[in-house]
């Protein structure tokens, strides 16, 4: 039996089979006789009230489905993954009084009005904390002459103690990166976890671009990141 949540001593004349662990994926339902089943009878008339467990059901199962069809990552999808080009952004947050700023290449305007911006980063990205503390964020697009700084700034002990690299990112508490091609200062407005990545969506607040120079890219580096840390 099932007891519903937020309503005491409710429970549901059901009983649910779970498979894949921990995942808790739904495999079938199965309903019980209750005292309001007419003798020798499975099922009781419908009632609105049966009709929003029905509904609930639907939705539980629907959920179960989500478990079905996934796979991990094959060779040749992962060889189309790595075909994708990418800008080369330095992602920053603070945390308390600490900065924190990584290398990211999943990134993306999502919406125009209101213009909103997504980062994905991978569960493990030790930046996570600080967005979420901070509730924002500032993006910074890197130049082609800016390369160089690419291999500095994966250091995780080096941004924040680099001299001379940083300016104000206009409304949020994180700088951003001095001389790059753009920047944005973002408010977070939601977070998504997506498969083995949290998506962070940011409104933008402030934003400031350069008309020279051209993007630094994944084709410039000669290397993809697909999801593999």
């Amino acid at each position: 039996m099932i007891r519903l949540f937020g309503i005491p001593g409710k429970t549901l004349p059901f009983s649910i089979k779970i498979i894949g662990g921990g995942s808790g994926i739904v495999k079938s339902l199965d309903h019980r006789p209750t005292r309001t089943d007419p003798p020798g009878k499975a099922h009781g008339t419908p009632r609105p009230a049966q009709k929003r467990l029905d509904f609930l059901f639907y939705l539980l199962l629907r959920i179960g489905e989500k478990g079905k069809g996934s796979r991990s990552l094959d060779a040749q999808t992962a060889e189309c993954f790595r075909a994708m080009p990418y800008g080369i952004y330095l992602l920053t947050a603070r945390q308390g009084a600490t900065l924190q700023a990584v290398v990211v290449s999943w990134v993306s305007q999502v919406s125009f009005s209101p213009p909103r911006m997504l980062v994905a980063l991978r569960h493990n990205r030790r930046i996570i904390p600080a967005v979420r503390e901070a509730r924002s964020f500032s993006l910074s697009l890197l130049s082609r002459e800016q390369k160089p700084l690419v291999g500095r700034l994966k250091d995780p002990g080096l941004p924040g103690q680099i001299p001379g690299l940083w300016e104000e990112g206009g409304c949020s508490s994180a700088p951003v990166l001095k001389g790059c091609l753009a920047a944005w200062s973002c408010r977070l407005f939601s977070t998504v976890e997506a498969g083995d990545h949290f998506l962070f969506l940011g409104e933008v607040e402030w934003a400031s671009a350069s008309r020279e120079g051209l993007p630094l890219t994944t084709l410039d580096l000669g290397k993809t990141y697909i999801g593999e840390f």
